[in-house]
């Protein structure tokens, strides 16, 4: 069985349980000031941020696990072509888990690029253009 959300697990999740561990720490220090319902909300933050973080643990192994092919493919690298500027960030989130990707707008220059370093190709689907889909870039 394959879990194919896990494929391309973004490490800010992360930050969720950092975040809840943070305010279970700013309750556990206004104990002095609010008595026991401080006391009460740090132990739910702190227990929230320990089992968020158990989560996020057995995902990633589940996703080193079942999808070692994403980081083998991820490794070397990505040249993409026809990428809006408002989806170069998210892609980069995503896809730069090794190395970060290269945006190219022209298509000569993005399979140059990217056979001169090595690195895979994507395209935007409704940028492929035959030279694009002759070499193999992904949509």
């Amino acid at each position: 069985m394959r879990f194919a959300p896990l494929r391309y697990l973004f490490p800010g999740w992360y930050a969720v349980p950092m975040g809840l561990a943070g305010l279970a720490l700013a309750w556990h220090r206004a104990v002095p000031l609010m008595g026991d319902m401080a006391s009460a909300m740090a132990l739910l933050a702190g227990g929230l941020a320990a089992a968020s973080f158990a989560v996020l643990l057995v995902a990633t192994a589940l996703r080193g696990w079942f999808h070692a092919d994403a980081w083998r493919e991820d490794r070397q690298g990505w040249v993409a072509c026809g990428m809006r500027l408002w989806k170069r960030r998210p892609l980069a989130q995503v896809f730069g888990g090794v190395r970060r990707p290269v945006f190219q707008d022209d298509p000569a220059r993005a399979i140059a690029r990217a056979e001169a370093e090595g690195r895979r190709l994507m395209v935007w689907a409704g940028k492929v253009t035959p030279e694009l889909a002759a070499v193999g870039a992904v949509a």
